[in-house]
């Protein structure tokens, strides 16, 4: 990857790469971060070095993620070693703006907790594989110190998968089979809280992050906007004969 000038320890994303003007500093992990995604490359993939060639680059266009950034970050030109990076804002105002820390650890916990949760469940009734909850990417490694925050996953579009067109329809198929995960995801749920409620106990003290935010006057003025979108498009008098 290219040097930053200006942050020598910092990653850069490729010139080619960059879409209109060049990306806000901001975007990219900093040096803290760059550092642990350096460890982290080494710990996975020992065969490519000491100092590998890390390169960056957008894993989801403007307006698929709204809490922060999502990097893909490739080794060694090597399309094989690849992760999927997502950062909170390092701006303080954005920071403030999406709520990130608390979004970030809430996140963090379903993968450092919850998720580990579900496969010990499943292991212990051997549940076959068809039928798991295992509907999500594998995480590598999280940061929950500010303002370092960072989750590292497997990089899903190594499998064949690809991000869907967010404006456009989704089959009938997709989305029974996403109806199906959702049913497993809260089939385990309801089997944690009930096997291992001790274990449950760390996310069952969660606050919810909209319920943290009742008195935010911007967040309810949204909320009302997108409720009042919902109830014209099902009152919309052309659907009146359905």
């Amino acid at each position: 990857g290219e040097v930053n000038r200006e942050h020598p320890d910092r990653m850069e994303s490729p010139v080619e790469q960059q879409e209109d003007t060049a990306k806000p500093d901001e975007d990219l992990p900093n040096e803290q971060v760059t550092q642990f995604l350096r460890q982290l490359v080494s710990q996975l993939w020992p065969e490519l070095g000491a100092n590998p060639e890390l390169r960056l680059e957008r894993a989801s266009a403007k307006g698929d993620n709204y809490l922060g950034v999502v990097w893909r970050l490739q080794a060694a030109s090597d399309s094989k070693c690849s992760l999927v990076v997502k950062l909170p804002p390092q701006n303080r105002v954005r920071r403030k703006q999406f709520f990130a820390r608390p979004c970030f650890l809430r996140e963090t916990a379903a993968y450092e907790v919850f998720l580990p949760l579900t496969a010990l469940i499943q292991d212990k009734w051997k549940i076959i594989e068809d039928d798991r909850f295992r509907q999500h990417a594998l995480c590598f490694g999280t940061r929950q110190d500010e303002p370092n925050e960072c989750i590292v996953l497997e990089d899903l579009s190594c499998a064949g998968f690809s991000l869907h067109n967010r404006f456009l329809d989704l089959s009938v198929e997709h989305v029974r089979r996403v109806m199906l995960t959702y049913a497993k995801l809260h089939a385990i749920s309801l089997a944690g809280k009930r096997q291992l409620p001790e274990k449950m106990q760390q996310l069952q003290q969660l606050v919810d992050i909209f319920e943290q935010r009742r008195d935010d006057h911007a967040l309810g003025v949204y909320f009302e906007n997108l409720k009042e979108s919902a109830l014209s498009a099902l009152l919309a008098p052309a659907d009146d004969a359905y």
